[in-house]
């Protein structure tokens, strides 16, 4: 081998041992430097790890603590927070009670609102947050702490047109209706309509009406019609008491009592005509007992049959004379001494009203039963008057005077070709007369105009077809 030869061999192989080991002290160099331990920072969090392991984790990594403090921010997420998502810290995610996601994605493929136990007026029930608010309810994350803290709400209640603060089902049960403001209540709450029983008669009406009117409230008219009667009281007539219908008492012309204590108290025969030693007096039947008389009801009885102890009482002629020589009746001399209402003639004026013709064909009336004394009227089933103080037909006393009479002229008008018609003067005897059987008048009564159904501002009824034609309304049913 040449001299040249071997020094280039030579030279190769001090090159090639020194090219091996300044490879293995550059592995070294770097061995020591992936192991040495730094500080990480992971979604915002620092740890201790060496540089390997911090890449190894996806971190960040720095040799010093400051390096670490100064730059490591937390790493955004995708929150979800009710059902929405929104990008954020993951600690601020964290604290909205919210779910984070690396990506948008699944975020929005995995976010759903989050159900809560909703309170509304009182009731629970599980439904998402975004619906209870909705709804106005109120969200409990647990079932008991909603059962324990849901109360109804109050409303403003409607019952029978008052308006009052109370709980929903409060309202509910006094059969109410609940309103959210009071200035909608007041606006919208009116009386219920019902069906009212008074003393057996049935009528629409309100609640309160119905009240005031001491009657009883149905729903239904069936309801009312089956349960509506008349209403009992006691009846004093003619001292008795005796337990039957309203209406039956009133009938008998006797008075109502509600109990039978105050009824007994209050109950007092009632007046007639009492017969004491031939001498005829107003008297109850009790003060007549007490008195050891004879007691009658009609004047003319007491005063034809009452006697004296030695006899009959003094009696008129029977065929006395005037001075003409001419015979009268007993009859006349006795209504020269009691009053006799006479209605002479019932007929209608030229507009067809009702009029009555009453004389007095007897002596003089005192005031006190002039006052007392009623009169009933009646022009047909759907014309009948309530009694009429007599007074008030007559109150110029005309009729107190012997002889006087009086015209009086009714708001009751004949609208058929002929109708029957009723007077009848002093239907509760308070006048103590020589003849009652001339007090009445049972008249058929003509007209002779012609009368058309009116209509006028919505309210129908009779009337000429001038009258109507005057009063501005309508008369379709010629």
């Amino acid at each position: 081998m040449s001299k040249t030869a071997r020094k280039s061999l030579l030279f190769y192989l001090i090159s090639t041992i020194l090219i091996f080991f300044f490879s293995l002290s550059l592995a070294e160099g770097k061995t020591s430097t992936g192991s040495q331990r730094g500080y990480c920072c992971i979604n915002g969090q620092i740890i201790s790890l060496s540089q390997l392991q911090c890449r190894q984790k996806k971190g960040q990594y720095f040799a010093s603590r400051d390096d670490a403090k100064k730059n490591c921010k937390p790493a955004d997420v995708f929150c979800c927070i009710d059902g929405k998502v929104k990008k954020e810290s993951v600690e601020q995610c964290r604290k909205d009670g919210g779910k984070g996601y690396k990506t948008e994605a699944d975020a929005k493929r995995k976010c759903k609102p989050a159900e809560v136990f909703c309170c509304i007026d009182g009731k629970v029930k599980k439904e998402s947050a975004e619906q209870c608010r909705k709804n106005r309810g109120e969200g409990y994350k647990t079932e008991a702490d909603a059962k324990r803290k849901c109360k109804p709400a109050d409303v403003f209640c409607c019952v029978d047109g008052k308006v009052k603060k109370s709980a929903v089902e409060q309202c509910r049960k006094d059969g109410g209706k609940g309103y959210k403001t009071e200035a909608d209540a007041k606006r919208k709450c009116r009386p219920a309509i019902v069906f009212c029983c008074i003393n057996g008669k049935i009528k629409k009406s309100d609640v309160v009406k119905c009240r005031r009117d001491r009657g009883k409230a149905y729903k239904t008219e069936t309801d009312a019609k089956r349960n509506c009667k008349p209403a009992n009281v006691f009846c004093c007539v003619d001292g008795i008491v005796k337990k039957g219908p309203a209406e039956q008492c009133r009938r008998k012309r006797g008075k109502g009592y509600k109990n039978e204590g105050e009824a007994k108290r209050n109950c007092k025969s009632a007046e007639g005509y009492c017969c004491v030693n031939g001498k005829v007096k107003k008297e109850s039947v009790e003060e007549c007992k007490r008195h050891k008389g004879t007691f009658y009801t009609n004047a003319l009885e007491a005063r034809g049959k009452c006697q004296t102890d030695d006899g009959p009482s003094p009696n008129y002629n029977t065929t006395p004379t005037n001075k003409l020589g001419v015979s009268r009746p007993r009859a006349d001399i006795r209504k020269r001494i009691l009053p006799d209402l006479d209605i002479i003639r019932t007929s209608t004026n030229r507009k067809c009203f009702m009029k009555i013709h009453v004389q007095n064909i007897g002596g003089p009336i005192n005031a006190t039963d002039h006052a007392a004394a009623k009169m009933h009227l009646s022009a047909g089933p759907s014309q009948v008057s309530n009694k009429t103080n007599l007074i008030q037909i007559d109150p110029l006393g005309k009729l107190r005077v012997p002889g006087g009479s009086i015209i009086y002229t009714t708001n009751m008008r004949v609208t058929e070709p002929s109708q029957m018609s009723l007077s009848w003067i002093d239907t509760a005897h308070n006048i103590l007369e020589s003849d009652e059987s001339n007090n009445g008048d049972d008249a058929l009564l003509a007209c002779k105009l012609s009368f058309v159904w009116c209509c006028v501002n919505g309210k129908v009824g009779k009337a000429t077809k001038e009258e109507c034609r005057k009063g501005g309304g309508d008369c379709p049913y010629e």
